[in-house]
């Protein structure tokens, strides 16, 4: 059976609810990732550690969340966050230039392939 990730659900008092409801404000209220999954998961949102990230990501789209990769879990900022959300800002800009890095020889290696150099 696969397990599918719904971005909301009811919860057990009829509420709608999606991830960001579960994920806290501030670094001093942040959310382990298993514990954020076993929240998920008794909420019905996902089973599965990979639905989560899912979920995340799509919450991304529109709420910063914030995972450090200390594992101290995750978060939304607050005013007192922005230390934190500077660090998460060149974070992910070194992570996307070397995203791009890779994407940029993977092209190279294509067009050459493509054009009998290799």
């Amino acid at each position: 059976m696969v397990a599918v990730a719904r971005s909301r659900c009811r919860n057990q008092k009829g509420v709608y609810m999606n991830i960001v409801d579960l994920i806290p404000l501030g670094k001093r209220n942040a959310i382990s990732r298993d514990r954020l999954l076993l929240e998920c998961k008794s909420r019905g949102l996902t089973n599965s550690d990979r639905g989560m990230r899912r979920l995340i990501e799509d919450a991304r789209k529109s709420t910063v969340i914030l995972n450090m990769q200390t594992g101290e879990g995750y978060f939304r900022p607050e005013k007192d966050d922005l230390p934190e959300l500077r660090h998460y800002i060149a974070q992910e800009k070194d992570r996307s230039l070397s995203i791009m890095h890779n994407l940029k020889m993977a092209n190279n290696l294509l067009s050459d392939m493509e054009v009998g150099r290799v």
